[in-house]
């Protein structure tokens, strides 16, 4: 159930980054991130390097497992969306990247888990 859930939200993310443009122009093509199981729900992603020969900015975040136990696959994929959004906001702000699409999606999250309606929205004001 973990591997839909990531899948999910990959997907939903993934067509958020591209209408934002949040990598056009920018010192990598594209964000490989990483969720890790773990005992941590990090508030700032771990960095490497951009891949010079790839061009991706390799990202990492831990979530904790803790929560991922006896979770449906909508309470997971709210936990992954939340830890990947962070990250990409995060990373968005240190590379002056167009954020405050993710960052509406965050707060929203944050509030209710009425996820289409509210994304489909704030995608067609992008």
């Amino acid at each position: 159930m973990d591997m839909q859930a990531l899948t999910d939200v990959r997907d939903e993310l993934e067509a958020i980054l591209i209408k934002s443009g949040y990598c056009d122009n920018a010192p990598f093509s594209w964000v490989t991130l990483s969720i890790r199981y773990g005992l941590k729900d990090e508030t700032k992603p771990h960095y490497q390097t951009i891949n010079k020969k790839y061009g991706d900015l390799p990202l990492a975040i831990e979530v904790p497992i803790e929560k991922m136990q006896d979770a449906s696959l909508e309470e997971l994929k709210h936990l992954f969306r939340s830890a990947a959004l962070r990250a990409l906001i995060h990373a968005g702000e240190k590379y002056s990247r167009p954020v405050d699409v993710l960052k509406a999606i965050n707060l929203v999250r944050g509030v209710t888990n009425s996820r289409r309606e509210t994304d489909e929205d704030r995608l067609r004001d992008c």
